[in-house]
C-alpha cells in the first residue's frame, strides 16, 4: 500500500508537470502571435483598408497640382530670354503637375476596388510612376541643359537634388506598391480579407510621404524662375516707358530751346527795326543841322565821324541778320544732336541690364540680392542720361541770348553817339565862330568812331567765334552728359559679377 502511494504521488505530479508544460508552450505561442501581428490589410486582391494610405496620397495631390499655378503669367515685353525660359518653365509646371495628379488619382481610384484583379490595382499606379520616371529622365534633363547653356552654373543651384530626390522617391514608392501586390498575391485570407504585413503598409507610408516632400523643391524651382521673370520683365516693361518719356522730354527741352532761340531772333530783328527807325529819324535831323557848316573845312572830321558811325550802324544791322541766321543753323545741328542722343536710349542695348536679367533668371544663390541691389542704381544711372541735357540747352540759350544783347545795345549806343554828334553839330552851326566849334569836338568823334569801329568789329568776330563755340558746347555738354552715365551703366557690370560672386558684404 505504501509503495503504491507514493507510485499514485510521483503520477499526480508527473502529470501536473506534463500540464504545466503544454500549458507553457501554449501560452508562448500565443505571446509570438500577438507579438508580430499581421493585421488585415483589405478585401482579397486589393488595398481597400488601408485609408491612411489614401489620406496620405490625397494630402499630396493638392500639392503636385500646385505646380502649374503661375502659368497664367503673361509677359508685359518681347524680351527673348524671358520668353524662352518661361516657356520652359511653364512646360515643366504643367507636366509635373500632370503626371504627379495622375500618380495620385490613379492609387486613390485603386484603394475601393473589390473586385480581386490585381492588374487592375496596381497597373496603373506602376504605369503612371513609369511615365514621371520617364519624363525626368529625358524631358526634365533636356530642360535643364538647355537652361545651363544658356545661363550658366546658377542652373545647377537652382535645380539642385530637386528633380533627382523626387525621382528616388517615385523608386521607392514603385518598390513598395510592388511589394504590396506580392504579398497580397500571396496572403493568407481570413475572413474574406488578405492578411498583409504591416510594415508593407508602412514602407508605402513612407514612400509617399517621401516623394509629398520633394514637392515643394520642384515647385520652387518652377515657381521662384518664374517670379523671377515677373521681377525682370516688370523692370525692363518701366525702363522701356521711361525711355518713351525720356524720348518726349527730349522732344520738348529741344523745342523749347528752339523757341527760345526764335524769340531772342524775333527781338534782334525788333530791336533791329526800332534802332532802324531811331536811326532815320536821327539822320533826318542832320541836313538842318549841317546846312550852314558843311562848307567849312573844320567839318570834315565830322563828317569823317559820321561816315564811320554809318557804316558801323550797317555792319550791326548786317550782324544782327546773320545772328537770325545762325539761329536756323544752330537749331538744325542741336535737331542731329537729339537723334544722337536717342540712341542711347535703348535699355536692351547696355551688357549690365541684360546681365542682370540673366543672374536673376538663372535662380543662383545671390540672383534676387543683386538684383535688388542694382536694378535701383542701373535706373537711376539710366534717368541720369537725360537729367542735364536741360541744363545744357538752357545754359546756351542764356548765352546767345547775351550776345544778341550786346549787339542790340552796340545798336544803341551808336544811335546815342550820332545823335549827340547832331546835337553838339546843331549848337556849333548856331554859334558866331563854328570853326572853332567844329575843330573842339571833331577829334573827339573821330577817336569814339574810330573805337566804335574797333569795338564793332571785335563784337562781330566775337560774335561769330561764340556762334560756333556755342554749338559745340552744346555738342560738348549733352555728349558728356550722355557718356558720364551711360559709362556708369557699363563699368556696373564688373559690380553686378563681384555681388554674383560674393552675394551680399559682411559689415565691418
Amino acid at each position: 500500500m505504501a509503495r503504491l502511494g507514493l507510485f499514485l504521488l510521483l503520477c499526480c505530479v508527473l502529470l501536473q508537470l506534463n500540464a504545466f508544460s503544454y500549458l507553457s508552450i501554449f501560452t508562448l505561442h500565443l505571446k509570438y502571435t500577438f507579438a508580430a501581428p499581421r493585421p488585415e490589410f483589405g478585401s482579397i486582391g486589393t488595398v481597400q483598408s488601408s485609408q491612411t494610405i489614401r489620406f496620405t496620397v490625397s494630402s499630396t495631390t493638392p500639392q503636385f497640382a500646385a505646380i502649374d499655378d503661375k502659368n497664367n503669367v503673361v509677359l508685359l515685353t518681347n524680351y527673348t530670354l524671358f520668353g524662352e525660359v518661361l516657356s520652359l518653365m511653364k512646360e515643366l509646371g504643367s507636366n509635373v503637375t500632370t503626371l504627379g495628379t495622375t500618380i495620385t488619382n490613379v492609387t486613390i481610384d485603386a484603394i475601393p476596388k473589390t473586385d480581386g484583379n490585381y492588374a487592375a490595382v496596381f497597373s496603373p499606379i506602376f504605369n503612371s510612376i513609369q511615365a514621371f520616371l520617364t519624363y525626368i529622365d529625358t524631358d526634365v534633363n533636356r530642360t535643364r541643359t538647355t537652361l545651363y547653356n544658356r545661363l550658366g552654373d546658377d542652373i545647377n543651384v537652382l535645380f539642385g537634388d530637386g528633380f533627382g530626390n523626387m525621382r528616388k522617391a517615385l523608386v521607392m514608392v514603385d518598390a513598395a506598391f510592388r511589394r504590396l501586390q506580392g504579398a497580397i498575391t500571396t496572403a493568407a485570407v481570413k475572413n474574406g480579407r488578405a492578411q498583409v504585413d504591416a510594415s508593407i503598409t508602412l514602407d508605402i507610408m513612407i514612400a509617399v510621404s517621401f516623394l509629398k516632400a520633394t514637392v515643394s523643391p520642384v515647385e520652387y524651382i518652377v515657381h521662384s524662375t518664374i517670379e523671377n521673370i515677373e521681377f525682370a520683365d516688370t523692370y525692363l516693361n518701366d525702363l522701356e516707358l521711361l525711355t518713351v518719356q525720356f524720348n518726349s522730354d527730349l522732344v520738348y527741352y529741344l523745342s523749347e530751346f528752339n523757341s527760345t532761340l526764335t524769340d531772342y531772333g524775333e527781338v534782334v530783328v525788333e530791336s533791329t527795326d526800332y534802332i532802324k527807325n531811331g536811326w532815320n529819324a536821327v539822320a533826318a535831323k542832320l541836313p538842318n543841322a549841317t546846312t550852314t557848316i558843311t562848307a567849312l573845312p573844320e567839318y570834315n572830321q565830322t563828317a569823317t565821324a559820321l561816315a564811320q558811325f554809318s557804316s558801323s550802324f550797317s555792319e550791326l544791322s548786317n550782324m544782327t541778320a546773320k545772328i537770325v541766321e545762325g539761329i536756323v543753323q544752330y537749331v538744325n545741328i542741336s535737331n542731329t544732336y537729339l537723334t544722337e542722343y536717342t540712341q542711347a536710349l535703348v535699355p536692351r542695348s547696355y551688357s549690365s541690364i541684360n546681365y542682370l536679367f540673366e543672374i536673376l533668371i538663372g535662380g543662383g544663390a545671390n540672383s534676387r540680392f543683386c538684383f535688388f541691389k542694382f536694378s535701383p542704381l542701373l535706373l537711376n544711372y539710366y534717368a541720369l542720361i537725360v537729367t542735364d541735357v536741360e541744363l545744357c540747352f538752357i545754359i546756351e540759350s542764356s548765352r546767345m541770348f547775351l550776345l544778341s544783347d550786346v549787339a542790340v545795345e552796340v545798336g544803341r549806343i551808336i544811335l546815342f553817339d550820332v545823335e549827340d554828334l547832331i546835337d553838339n553839330l546843331t549848337f556849333c552851326s548856331k554859334q558866331s565862330s563854328p570853326a572853332r566849334c567844329l575843330a573842339a569836338i571833331g577829334p573827339y568823334y573821330v577817336a569814339l568812331a574810330e573805337k566804335t569801329t574797333a569795338k564793332l568789329g571785335f563784337l562781330l568776330k566775337y560774335g561769330a567765334a561764340e556762334g560756333r563755340a556755342s554749338i559745340q558746347r552744346l555738342g560738348s555738354c549733352l555728349t558728356t552728359n550722355k557718356l558720364k552715365n551711360i559709362q556708369q551703366i557699363i563699368s556696373a557690370t564688373s559690380d553686378i559679377a563681384d555681388c554674383h560672386v560674393n552675394g551680399p558684404e559682411i559689415p565691418i
